[in-house]
C-alpha cells in the first residue's frame, strides 16, 4: 500500500517529517471532490487525463472556496508550504478536509491529520534555511524522494501562486 509523506524542504535536499499509510487520503480525495462538486464529474473521473487536465487549473476557479483551491494545490509536485504561513495552511487544510467528508462520499482524509502536524511543526523553532513543507501524495512516485533536487525541477511556493487569485469575500 502507498503512503503520503511531509516533507521538510530546503534547497539542496528533503527531510521526511511524516508518513501516513495509504497515499488514497491526500490527492484522490480533494481531486474527487473539486471534479465532482465543480466540474460536474462523477467520482473517481479525475483518472482519465482530460479530466485531470481540467482539473489542474481549478486552483485559479474563484468560484472554488480559497481553502479547497489551497488543498488542491497542497498535492502539486514540487509545491511547498511556506514556513511563515504553516498556520494559515492548517486552517485551510482542516476545512478541505471538513468539506471532502460533508460533500462526497469519502468518509476519510489526512488533510486534518497533515493539518494538526503542521500546527506542531509551527510550534518548534525552524531551521532558517527551510524553504517549506512539501507533500509527496504516493510513494509510488514521490516527487521529493524520487530525485530532488538532482532532475532540476524548482520547487515552489504555494501561497506565492495562491496569493495572486481573488479570494473569497
Amino acid at each position: 500500500m502507498s503512503y503520503s509523506t511531509l516533507w521538510e524542504v530546503y534547497k539542496t535536499k528533503v527531510i521526511s517529517v511524516e508518513e501516513f499509510h495509504n497515499g488514497h487520503g491526500t490527492g484522490p480525495a480533494i481531486w474527487d471532490c473539486i471534479c465532482q462538486n465543480f466540474l460536474g464529474f462523477e467520482e473517481y473521473s479525475w483518472l482519465t487525463e482530460d479530466h485531470m487536465n481540467k482539473l489542474w487549473p481549478s486552483w485559479e476557479n474563484p468560484e472554488i472556496p480559497d481553502f479547497l483551491r489551497f488543498t488542491l494545490m497542497v498535492t502539486y509536485d514540487r509545491s511547498y508550504i511556506e514556513p511563515n504561513r504553516l498556520i494559515e495552511a492548517a486552517d485551510y487544510l482542516y476545512k478541505g478536509h471538513t468539506y471532502i467528508l460533508e460533500h462526497t462520499s469519502w468518509t476519510w482524509t489526512h488533510f486534518k491529520t497533515i493539518a494538526l502536524t503542521l500546527r506542531q511543526i509551527a510550534d518548534r523553532k525552524l531551521d532558517h534555511r527551510l524553504l517549506g513543507i512539501g507533500l509527496g501524495c504516493t510513494s509510488v512516485s514521490d516527487p521529493w524522494e524520487d530525485g530532488y533536487p538532482k532532475y532540476g525541477q524548482t520547487p515552489w511556493g504555494i501561497f506565492e501562486k495562491f496569493d495572486t487569485v481573488g479570494k473569497e469575500a
